[in-house]
């Protein structure tokens, strides 16, 4: 008798050992993460790509205390979409569990059709579908669609009382979804827009003193701008000089040149649209680097953590594409991020602040 009770207990340990150990088959458990990276580290894309590459190594860091290895191997584009399509295929070689990046949209409209075929998951840090022409089922974007910002910008239109605008946007697939943006915001704020100027990229430093000066003889009581930091900082600096003080109302890259001293708003009132965390990174942040965080780090830092959770915790025969577009609901620096049929978060936490 106390033998066949000692076979049945041996047994049940037998039992409970093989469920611990093959019982949650539905589960991919992993302590590692691969990640290719096409981005612009030379070339005019570089500040954004520095930005993000700095985000993508936070995020590996703290995995790395959460027992999770991230290898990330970084390609550079030089900022030249034949450079993009020709990473893009090198890291698709390596089958790395996700590919982020391009950078700019240009770049990922270059790269679209080689990480489409590669069948490898693409999260791309920067972009939203209103300025990327192509979908695809395992393309992902991390950026809070431009549209989000409407209701904020409209809101201080009208706080500041302004009847007539000024609008400075960039040429490009980017600037124009943030002019529409802009023109149907001045729109629902009842606000005329008197001055309508496009810049190329590169090109702010040189151009834009001339259209502050043809804002200035105008009677705009604001400027709704879009552009790069360096074009940020040229617009301060000249409004300063010219004594040209109204608001501006536009991206982050005018709060990212104030915060690392590079220019000084004066007495301006300057809005700029971010995420509600964005303090709490920006200290992070800058506890690791030294320096204030830019544009996309923390949509960067945020892609990988996605990457990590998806890997980990997708279903044995789920994709970690499937996973993003069906079941993520993560609570990031940049906000939330659940996937839409197009790839993009659906809704956003951007809120319009100015910068004290």
């Amino acid at each position: 008798m106390k033998n066949t009770y000692k076979i049945s207990i041996g047994i049940i340990i037998l039992i409970l050992i093989a469920f611990f150990a093959f019982g949650n088959t539905n589960k991919t458990e992993t302590s590692e993460v691969t990640i290719g990276a096409v981005l612009s580290l030379t070339g005019y894309g570089s500040s954004d790509s520095e930005n993000i590459k700095r985000g993508m190594e936070l995020a590996k860091e703290d995995l790395l205390k959460k027992g999770t290895t991230v290898t990330i191997d970084y390609q550079d584009d030089k900022t030249d979409p034949k450079e993009t399509v020709s990473a893009v295929r090198a890291l698709a070689l390596k089958k790395h569990d996700a590919i982020f990046g391009p950078v700019w949209s240009y770049l990922v409209d270059a790269g679209a059709k080689s990480l489409e075929d590669s069948k490898i998951v693409a999260f791309s840090p920067s972009v939203t579908s209103e300025y990327v022409a192509p979908h695809s089922n395992t393309i992902f974007h991390g950026a809070v669609k431009n549209a989000q910002a409407m209701d904020g910008i409209t809101k201080r239109l009208q706080e500041n009382n302004v009847m007539n605008v000024a609008v400075i946007t960039t040429n490009g697939a980017w600037g124009d979804s943030i002019l529409s943006v802009f023109k149907e915001s001045s729109s629902e704020a009842g606000v005329n827009i008197i001055v309508n100027e496009r810049v190329n990229f590169g090109d702010e430093p040189t151009t834009l003193p001339t259209i502050i000066t043809k804002i200035k003889s105008s009677n705009a009581q604001a400027i709704l701008w879009t552009g790069s930091e360096e074009g940020a900082t040229t617009l301060i600096k000249k409004m300063n000089e010219q004594g040209l003080n109204i608001p501006i109302i536009g991206t982050n890259a005018l709060d990212i040149v104030i915060k690392k001293g590079i220019v000084s708003k004066g007495g301006l009132k300057v809005y700029f649209m971010d995420s509600p965390k964005a303090v709490e990174f920006t200290n992070k942040f800058k506890a690791k680097y030294g320096v204030e965080d830019g544009s996309f780090a923390k949509e960067a830092y945020d892609g990988v953590m996605l990457i990590a959770e998806a890997k980990k915790n997708k279903s044995s025969n789920e994709s970690i594409a499937d996973y993003l577009r069906n079941k993520t609901n993560y609570a990031g620096y940049s906000g939330t991020y659940k996937f839409d049929s197009k790839g993009d978060r659906e809704g956003g936490e951007w809120i319009m602040t100015e910068i004290k």
